[in-house]
């Protein structure tokens, strides 16, 4: 949690109570803007990456007793994109339980990534999104709940309201990679989200949902195919947008802005 300095706190609840507050020593000078966490599965680690009021990039993981910077003491970035909205995440592999490490940077089409192996931290490598229209402002990444599968799905909304998504196999970036709007409903608030299903007749889909202009719209990822289906529209406008699915029966349930609710069960 940010406190106000530039080292953010962190507390522990050991299921009774909390810890005190304890810095976190990072080599960024400025405030914690935003902080992402992900849990690795079966294990008490956790990843975390943070953008300060700099715009100053660096991650760090738990390893259960304390706060270890993977090797790598100097800032990640130091051209973030924009501080002031979600430009950064983190999540882990389902079965490699690696970590990935997703930033947006101040150039238009950059967006970087490491991995953590458990033992090694990759080199900040950069993944181009030819299709950008400006800075990239919202970024979101979600795993895949399947048990033998290592993808993660990436998407970036930018300064220009293009909607992007790409696919990480657990090595490489698939050329798979859509550009599902270039008129999201804005680019100042998380007006998108993803879900990947959860029921096992229908591993490796997802669903995305996002404002775009009058409408809310829906597009399915056919993990089976490696294809994204035909988008369809209800409701109207929104500019925020959340989306889970239920554990046991997969079903999908998003809910937005303007007091809309909506859902879908394949």
């Amino acid at each position: 949690a940010g406190d106000g300095t530039a080292d953010p706190n962190y507390h522990v609840w050991d299921g009774t109570s909390w810890t005190g507050p304890v810095d976190i020593n990072i080599p960024t000078t400025g405030r914690p803007n935003w902080i992402e966490l992900a849990s690795k599965p079966g294990s008490d680690e956790l990843a975390m990456i943070l953008i300060d009021s700099n715009i100053d990039v660096y991650g760090m993981r738990w390893t259960g007793s304390a706060w270890d910077n993977m090797g790598t003491a100097a800032v990640w970035d130091a051209t973030g994109a924009i501080a002031t909205e979600k430009s950064i995440d983190v999540a882990y592999e389902n079965t490699s339980w690696d970590a990935l490490f997703m930033w947006l940077d101040a150039t238009s089409t950059d967006q970087y990534y490491r991995t953590y192996s458990g033992t090694t931290l990759s080199a900040a490598t950069l993944l181009d999104n030819a299709q950008a229209w400006g800075v990239g402002n919202w970024i979101t990444l979600a795993s895949n709940p399947t048990s033998w599968s290592d993808q993660i799905m990436f998407w970036v909304l930018d300064v220009g309201s293009d909607l992007n998504t790409f696919i990480w196999s657990g090595t490489a970036w698939s050329a798979v990679h859509t550009e599902h709007t270039a008129g999201a409903e804005t680019n100042a608030s998380h007006a998108f989200h993803i879900a990947f299903e959860t029921h096992s007749s229908n591993s490796n889909d997802a669903w995305l949902v996002f404002g775009n202009g009058t409408t809310v719209s829906r597009r399915l990822w056919d993990g089976g195919t490696s294809a994204w289906g035909t988008a369809t529209t209800q409701g109207d406008d929104t500019d925020f947008m959340l989306l889970n699915a239920q554990p046991n029966s997969g079903e999908c349930l998003w809910e937005f802005s303007l007091s809309l609710h909506g859902y879908h069960r394949k």
